[in-house]
């Protein structure tokens, strides 16, 4: 069988595209799969996820992007000075999965391989001046993770496509003893963040509440606090999943706020409260007025974030990621063997 190997970014930051394909690969080789992952860095080890995976050092993209100056200005420079790990021997089966927004340069470091796109966002596909600098017909196959990412791919008639959808870890992010806590992720829309806290705490209305940011914390903190915080605000933006709220809700967090397109699907108003994007002002006025219900009488809430905390573990199971998982790749490796290479 062809062996998949998957790029990743030499990323010094927590990254859910990284620790998504880190997973995929760990539970592919669990599965009986050839897989990798493949990086520009030598000695790069991703440090913010579930469990240590290896990553082979290609050669072929560091060279590519030492020869393409402006990509150096996109993407972390590989450290050469760094601890040389295991180096990438490329066979002529591999098939390389390619995250969408190297879509324009990373076939280039392996012209004579078939390719596989993997969607997890769907932002950059709907870019045209960033497609017009990749041509679709070098990929046999296409993997999106969420439905928006399926319905963009089917926007610009990328074929065959697949979908897996993430799973979320609910063994690590499932309800504790909850306190009068605020959590949220400040890493998208600064200003908004900025503003929504600092009006909130200003008005006095949530006084009794302690707001927690979980940004660059180590995954099991993340999961701590989330299991003890009553409450958590959205601010994603442009995702093509959005993990934070649905980790947020496995960890039967109330959530409130934005669904950045891609947490349209489990943001169900029965469980959950949306707001309209960029509406601060009714999110200000969702977040106490939820604080004010949770006061009066919390049973309709709890039993909201309880409904949450089901329902994505029943949608987001890992063995619907890992049986999915199975399925596609075992797919893509027979049809991506019969494609020609373009």
């Amino acid at each position: 069988m062809a062996r998949f190997l998957f790029y990743i970014p030499g990323t010094a930051v927590p990254c859910g595209g990284v620790s998504v394909i880190l997973d995929w690969v760990r539970l592919l080789r669990q599965n009986g799969f050839e897989a990798d992952a493949i990086c520009e860095t030598p000695g790069f080890d991703y440090k913010f996820g579930r469990q240590a995976t290896p990553v082979l050092y290609s050669a072929e993209v560091a060279r590519l992007l030492r020869s393409q100056e402006p990509l150096w200005r996109r993407i972390r420079l590989p450290d050469f000075s760094a601890p040389k790990s295991e180096t990438l021997k490329l066979r002529d089966d591999d098939i390389i999965v390619v995250p969408e927004y190297s879509a324009s340069w990373l076939p280039s470091a392996f012209p004579r391989h078939r390719m596989v796109l993997l969607v997890q966002a769907f932002v950059w596909l709907k870019e045209a001046e960033k497609r017009a600098e990749w041509d679709p017909a070098r990929f046999c196959g296409a993997v999106a993770i969420s439905e928006i990412c399926l319905g963009f791919s089917r926007l610009i008639d990328l074929s065959p496509l697949y979908k897996v959808p993430l799973a979320i870890d609910t063994a690590l992010f499932s309800p504790g003893r909850k306190e009068n806590m605020i959590a949220y992720m400040p890493r998208r829309r600064a200003d908004e963040v900025d503003l929504l806290v600092r009006s909130l705490k200003d008005r006095g209305q949530v006084s009794d509440y302690q707001f927690q940011p979980i940004d660059g914390l180590p995954l099991s903190e993340v999961a701590s606090l989330l299991g003890r915080a009553r409450i958590f605000l959205s601010f994603s933006e442009g995702e093509g999943f959005g993990l934070p709220p649905a980790e947020a809700m496995a960890s039967g967090c109330i959530v409130i706020g934005y669904t950045g397109g891609g947490g349209d699907e489990f943001f169900d108003p029965g469980w959950s409260f949306p707001v309209p994007d960029g509406n601060l002002p009714r999110y200000l006025q969702k977040v106490e007025d939820v604080v004010a219900e949770y006061r009066r009488d919390p049973r309709r809430l709890e039993a909201m974030a309880h409904l949450a905390s089901s329902g994505i573990a029943a949608r987001y199971g890992a063995e619907v990621q890992e049986k999915e998982l199975v399925k596609v790749f075992g797919e893509l490796a027979g049809s991506c063997a019969r494609a020609p290479v373009c």
